[in-house]
C-alpha cells in the first residue's frame, strides 16, 4: 500500500481491496481533528492509515525510487537495479502503468540534493533493501526478489512506500545504461523467472 503526501487522504484496506477517502474540506492539520475525521469515516473492518510524506518533486511532479534486490547464484542478496520515477503531470502516483517517467536515480538525486548527498542517499537505499530482504527471508525463505518503492522527503530522509514481491523489470529498459536491466534479467533467469519486456505506458524521462 502506498503512502500519500496529502494529509487529507486516507487509504483503507478492506476485504482485500483498497479505497481512497478524500474530503478537501476536512480539517486535517491538527492531530485530534484528524483522528476525529478518520474515526467518523473509518471502515467497519481492519484498516491502515499511512503517514503523509512531503516528497521531492521534479517540475512540481512527485518523485520516488524503485530499488530491486535479488538472490544470486550463491543465494545471497544482491542489489541489481535502482531508478527514479516521476509522476505524469496531474498524477499523484509515479507508476509506469500510470504514465510515469523513468530517470537515472543518480541523476535525479544529484539534481535534487547534490552529488555527495546523492551518494549517501543511494547507499541508504541499498542498506534498506538488504535489511528488508533479510527480514522477508525470515518468513519466506524461498523468496528470490523484491522491489522497494522508496520516497525521499524534503529533509532528505528515506521512506519505504511499498515492497513488491514480483518487481517489474521493464522500466529499467528505459534507462540509457543497460547494465542494470542486464543484471536483473540474468539473476531472474537463474531462479527461473521469464520476464515480459514489452514496455506499455511508462515513459523515458527527458
Amino acid at each position: 500500500m502506498r503512502r500519500r503526501r496529502h494529509a487529507r487522504r486516507a487509504e483503507a484496506e478492506n476485504g482485500g481491496g483498497r479505497r481512497s477517502i478524500r474530503d478537501n474540506a476536512s480539517p486535517a492539520g491538527v492531530p485530534r481533528e484528524a483522528y476525529g475525521w478518520i474515526e467518523r469515516r473509518k471502515p467497519a473492518k481492519p484498516y491502515l492509515v499511512q503517514q503523509g510524506i512531503r516528497v521531492l518533486r521534479k517540475e512540481g511532479r512527485p518523485i520516488d525510487f524503485r530499488v530491486v534486490i535479488q538472490r544470486n547464484g550463491a543465494r545471497e542478496w544482491e542489489v541489481s537495479g535502482m531508478l527514479a520515477r516521476v509522476a505524469s503531470p496531474g498524477k499523484a502516483v509515479t507508476n509506469g502503468s500510470q504514465g510515469g517517467s523513468i530517470y537515472s536515480a543518480d541523476d535525479v538525486l544529484a539534481e535534487q540534493a547534490g552529488k555527495s548527498e546523492a551518494a549517501r542517499i543511494a547507499a541508504g537505499f541499498e542498506r534498506l533493501a538488504r535489511e528488508t530482504a533479510r527480514q522477508f527471508a525470515l518468513s519466506y525463505p524461498r523468496m528470490n526478489e523484491l522491489g522497494l518503492d522508496i520516497a525521499v522527503d524534503k529533509r532528505l530522509r528515506s521512506w519505504i512506500l511499498e515492497v513488491n514481491t514480483k518487481p517489474d523489470p521493464r522500466p529499467f529498459a528505459l534507462l540509457d545504461d543497460p547494465s542494470m536491466l542486464q543484471k536483473i534479467l540474468e539473476l531472474a533467469k537463474g531462479y527461473g523467472r521469464i520476464c515480459d519486456m514489452t514496455v506499455r505506458k511508462a515513459k523515458k524521462g527527458r
